[in-house]
């Protein structure tokens, strides 16, 4: 497998478990009988034939198979043709009997009583799946079996209710893999037509992968560096812009953004999310201007939850939280947002609103390079006052580092604001040291990318181009961009007969 890129949350501005590793050395099946019985007793799968009976119950759990309803008996011969597509007749007439419609069963290899697939249910996971359709993705799972072949790739797995450490004195020694550990419905899949890549992502957290299953190391034509992926066929996300109205009159508004702007229509809004939709685009955040003032906010959060697209939205608006109603409808339709404070007050209060609320998804606060650094005295204050306040109950909080972006007369004054590099690794140093997470954009990356090498941070976690696997759409003026601040825009009409024209514009970014 080759991760190419790794994108850890959003894009704002049990009793017994399962794991998938990468073993150092090849190991011995421990504790895994021949039938599909999985998480009553520790285990660990390392035979091609112990893995392939654990990913046949994966799917059958995840396919969600109805015995014996006769009302699914159409839909149940759909699933054995998925089986068989998936597994080829060689595994298919080992555990399955096709000529029973109504009970086609996992067959023990030695018995001839029927025998299903069990699960512990604290241990069963869900597969990813096409976050437009809901299905599973069978080019996918194809990969994964033939991945899951390779000697290396174990699969661990028990049940803590028991006092029996044999498998876990046994646990061999490596690299935990990430695509099997959840245990929810969480993960969305799609492949790149363009790298042939997979994309995941993972709709509570906001973590993305970019990844193949290919271990080879095959070069360019001219051999000189391994092959990379830094661009997709179409955008995985999408900063929107709804508004530029906003009465803040925020000094590093590089959006320029007052309270003489003007609301892009809802109708028209729906249509650059229909567009987006087509386009296979993966998330959204709604910007402005102030997207809460918007008179259709809530109208355009439901559109949005109903085409099943992630999104968040980014606000300073801190009067917005002390409507109940809203705040409640919005919190349950969106995955994430993040806040733009003015001032250390505007986090005690926030931070007050998320407790009260009981608001579990993930927030984000924005940190703008100079200019908090000079309003709130100081990156380290900001980060401490985020840490002091920040309850058990919510792991959920995450500081946004921004880059400064210096695009009217307003944010002029602050150009010639030098930056504090030693105070910046300070203030990022306490974050680390205090488990507070941290996200970046892509101006802050390319700035500070010396201080995220003294910070380890891996390469493969940002990039320092716009671009790359976003842009940029704002809907009040209908025109496209790499980014929110790019001197170059592009006249778009938000039509999905458009969909390929819109890819395309994308792709000269």
């Amino acid at each position: 497998m080759k991760i190419f890129n790794i994108r850890k949350g959003f894009n704002c501005n049990s009793s017994s478990t399962h794991s998938i590793i990468m073993a150092e050395d090849e190991q011995l099946d421990i504790r895994e009988s021949q039938f599909f019985t999985f998480g009553w007793e520790n285990f660990i799968l390392s035979s091609e034939e112990s893995k392939m009976r654990y990913l046949l119950a994966m799917v059958y759990y995840n396919l969600d198979i109805q015995e014996d309803n006769e009302a699914e008996l159409e839909q149940q011969q759909q699933y054995i043709n998925i089986f068989k597509e998936i597994f080829q007749e060689d595994y298919m007439q080992k555990y399955f009997n096709e000529t029973d419609n109504k009970h086609y069963v996992f067959r023990n290899l030695n018995s001839e009583y029927k025998f299903y697939p069990i699960l512990d249910h604290q241990s069963a996971k869900h597969l990813p799946r096409d976050q437009y359709t809901d299905r599973l993705n069978i080019q996918y799972l194809k990969e994964l079996k033939e991945f899951l072949k390779n000697p290396k790739i174990i699969i661990c797995g028990g049940n803590d209710n028991i006092d029996d450490d044999t498998a876990a004195d046994n646990t061999p020694i490596g690299k935990h893999l990430w695509f099997f550990n959840n245990t929810d419905k969480a993960k969305y899949v799609v492949r790149d037509e363009i790298s042939n890549a997979w994309i995941a992502i993972d709709r509570k957290q906001g973590d993305r992968f970019i990844f193949t299953f290919d271990d080879s190391d095959e070069s360019p034509d001219d051999d000189s560096e391994i092959k990379t992926i830094n661009k997709t066929s179409f955008p995985l996300s999408v900063d929107l812009k709804i508004t530029n109205y906003c009465t803040k009159n925020c000094s590093f508004c590089y959006q320029n953004s007052s309270k003489y702007g003007t609301f892009a229509p809802y109708d028209i809004i729906k249509k650059w999310i229909d567009l987006l939709v087509e386009a296979k685009v993966m998330e959204v955040t709604f910007g402005g201007g102030e997207p809460t003032t918007h008179p259709d906010f809530i109208k355009i959060i439901d559109y949005a939850k109903s085409k099943n697209i992630i999104q968040s939205f980014t606000t300073s608006n801190i009067d917005w939280f002390l409507n109940t109603k809203d705040i409640k409808q919005v919190m349950n339709q969106i995955n994430s947002f993040a806040f733009t404070p003015a001032s250390l007050e505007d986090i005690t209060r926030i931070l007050a609103f998320i407790y009260l609320y009981g608001i579990d998804i993930p927030v984000y606060f924005n940190l703008v390079e100079n200019i908090h650094r000079d309003n709130l005295n100081g990156y380290k204050k900001y980060i401490k006052t985020i840490k002091d306040h920040y309850w058990d109950y919510n792991k959920n909080l995450i500081v946004n580092l921004l880059g400064f972006k210096n695009t009217n007369e307003k944010t002029a004054k602050y150009e010639d604001l030098s930056s504090n590099k030693k105070e910046m690794l300070q203030a990022l140093m306490f974050a680390q040291d205090n488990n507070i997470r941290i996200g970046i954009d892509t101006s802050f990356a390319a700035k500070y990318q010396d201080i995220l090498n003294i910070l380890n941070i891996p390469t493969v976690s940002y990039f320092k181009e716009e671009g790359k696997f976003s842009m940029y759409i704002d809907a009040v003026e209908g025109k496209l961009g790499k980014s929110s601040y790019t001197d170059e825009y592009i006249d778009f009409n938000p039509n999905k007969q458009n969909v390929e024209k819109f890819l395309n514009i994308y792709r000269t970014f």
